[in-house]
């Protein structure tokens, strides 16, 4: 199930292969350093032991807003003569810091000799076209034809805001977390979102997929609550720690994988902010599992629909579904999409754009399908007796991709009554409907 990866990758590789050559990909450099700086550093690490290697950083097509200033695309190309080398290296880079940031690397595929459909595919602007034609045909196909059920509203939710000046800078997304401009201004309006619905719970704060605490470090300062971090990355929890014990937050750190997480009922709520594909269902999946309240913001589902193939939990592989895991996730998405699925959560995979002439039917098609994606993981929980409410946080933008928040709680619970009470607006449901479908939108 690569299609999506290749998808994703194709575009920003190189109209060119070399023969016998394989590859490794790093991803998470960082945006704002030139070019020059991010492959010298590259080139240093590789040389560091022993191996030598081309080195190429990945130029960005700025189509998106948010793309103007940046240097390049985040990603870069390393070629080694042998693949054995290759893999050595990737495992060296995944998680290493770059610059400052922790980079992810995976081994793409030996290449034997050039694939010329590449160059067709991406190369011709009618070829990409037609393909965006058929897609879009396919994508809404598959989202036309479902009713979402009654029982789950399309909401915004009203939050009251924080005094982030009461914050401590190392706790703070945009100081301790160091994410600037328009992104960090984000991530602040999700943590009040986030801080809104929690404060209204009681318990412990559940961070799983933490990271290095941009959600769940806030939370429990602003809430005076104990967090309880859960990661794969126990470079991320010694961020984490350290940011902790600078902003006096109770917090303690677990190297777990999401994959049969084992909770307490005891533990409080349990939180997850854009934990890449399965991660997210796999939160909820131990909530429901210990009787939690839950309160989450997925991101990547299509990456969900890969199963994993290593127990080593690499970059790729951490969002990746475990076997046992299924899709769609409750009845209502087996019935209403089957093995159209995978095409939907493509479609629910999106970013911020530039604004194209399509009267932002291309947009309403994705936001639809990320609505949908998110319908079914509530209505999973749904189906094992949780109370479910699905959410979009304010404050994010118009163009912004992942403003839904999914909560739940054990049904008849206080934490469900509280859940039922939350201020929310009605959205129109006109922001979501595509029907009838018409020349205008297969065309996009």
């Amino acid at each position: 199930m690569w299609w999506w990866w290749s998808a994703c990758l194709f575009p920003l590789l190189p109209n060119r292969s070399l023969p016998g050559v394989a590859q490794v990909h790093v991803r998470n450099l960082p945006w704002f350093t030139a070019s020059e700086v991010v492959e010298a550093e590259l080139r240093e690490a590789v040389e560091s032991r022993g191996w030598k290697c081309e080195v190429e950083v990945l130029p960005l097509r700025k189509a998106r807003l948010r793309d103007a200033d940046k240097e390049h695309s985040g990603g870069a190309i390393l070629r080694f003569a042998d693949r054995v080398v290759a893999a050595a290296c990737a495992n060296a880079l995944d998680d290493m810091l770059i610059l400052d940031r922790r980079a992810s690397a995976a081994l793409l595929e030996v290449v034997d000799e050039p694939d010329l459909r590449v160059d067709v595919a991406f190369g011709n602007a009618d070829a990409r076209a037609q393909r965006s034609r058929r897609t879009a045909r396919r994508f809404a196909a598959a989202v036309d034809v479902a009713t979402v059920p009654p029982c789950l509203a399309f909401e915004e939710l009203v939050v009251d805001g924080m005094d982030w000046a009461k914050i401590p800078e190392c706790l703070d997304p945009v100081g301790g977390g160091e994410l600037r401009g328009a992104r960090g201004e984000r991530k602040r309006a999700t943590v009040e979102s986030f801080a809104h619905v929690a404060r209204r719970l009681d318990g412990d704060i559940v961070d799983v997929a933490s990271g290095a605490g941009n959600l769940g470090l806030p939370l429990a300062k602003v809430l005076d609550r104990v967090l309880v971090a859960v990661d794969v990355n126990p470079r991320a929890l010694d961020r984490l720690v350290q940011r902790a014990i600078e902003g006096n937050v109770r917090a303690t750190a677990r190297v777990a994988d999401a994959d049969g997480l084992q909770l307490d009922n005891s533990d409080g709520i349990v939180v997850s902010l854009h934990a890449c594909g399965a991660v997210s269902d796999l939160a909820i999946e131990a909530a429901v599992s210990a009787k939690l309240p839950f309160l989450v913001s997925p991101c990547c589902a299509g990456k969900a629909q890969v199963q994993r193939q290593t127990s080593s939990l690499g970059a790729i592989d951490r969002a990746a579904r475990p076997a046992r895991l299924r899709y769609p996730r409750s009845r209502w998405g087996r019935d209403a999409f089957g093995d159209t699925y995978a095409l939907l959560a493509a479609a629910a995979d999106y970013g911020p754009s530039v604004s194209r002439d399509d009267n932002g039917l291309r947009r309403r098609l994705q936001r639809r399908a990320k609505h949908l994606v998110e319908t079914d993981r509530l209505l999973a929980a749904r189906e094992a007796d949780y109370y479910v409410r699905l959410l979009e946080m304010p404050g994010l933008g118009s163009n912004y991709p992942k403003p839904d928040l999914l909560v739940g709680a054990p049904r008849g619970s206080r934490g469900a009554a509280t859940l039922a009470d939350l201020s929310a607006r009605s959205l129109s449901p006109s922001a979501l409907q595509l029907t009838p479908l018409n020349d205008d939108l297969l065309n996009l």
